[in-house]
């Protein structure tokens, strides 16, 4: 499934308001390159193990653009908060940053770098509320 960086994400639906795609690759599309400090990479994996915010889904996705396969990782889906926005992000996005140089926006890696989970946790709840309190 692929997702311009930034974009609108609406892979969840009516679960979660507009959500900010990054690291949704599909080989012919463009996406940046560059390097990626280790620190980002490490806390995005350290991310994809957190049960508050990794989702695991049936099913899982490939690397497009190579053999590699990890069925965890493909069936996971991680969302942070930083800022009033919630980024969604593929499991395998440490393998495309790692194996094929993807460099995600300036942006997402600011909150990578700042994300502060408690905060994070209260804004989701923020999220279910309004959301639940919409359809009443």
């Amino acid at each position: 499934m692929w997702y311009g960086d930034l974009s609108k994400c609406g892979y969840f639906g009516n679960i979660l308001p507009i959500c900010i795609a990054v690291g949704w690759l599909e080989n012919g599309k463009p996406y940046s390159t560059g390097e990626t400090a280790r620190e980002v990479v490490e806390k995005i994996c350290e991310f994809t193990k957190m049960p508050e915010i990794r989702h695991l889904f049936r099913g899982y996705h490939e690397c497009d653009f190579c053999d590699f396969v990890n069925i965890e990782l493909g069936a996971t889906t991680v969302l942070i908060a930083y800022k009033n926005k919630v980024y969604a992000y593929p499991g395998l996005i440490t393998h495309y940053i790692e194996a094929h140089y993807y460099r995600p926006p300036d942006e997402f890696i600011e909150a990578v770098l700042n994300y502060d989970h408690q905060s994070a946790i209260e804004y989701f709840k923020k999220i279910t509320e309004n959301k639940f309190a919409k359809k009443q």
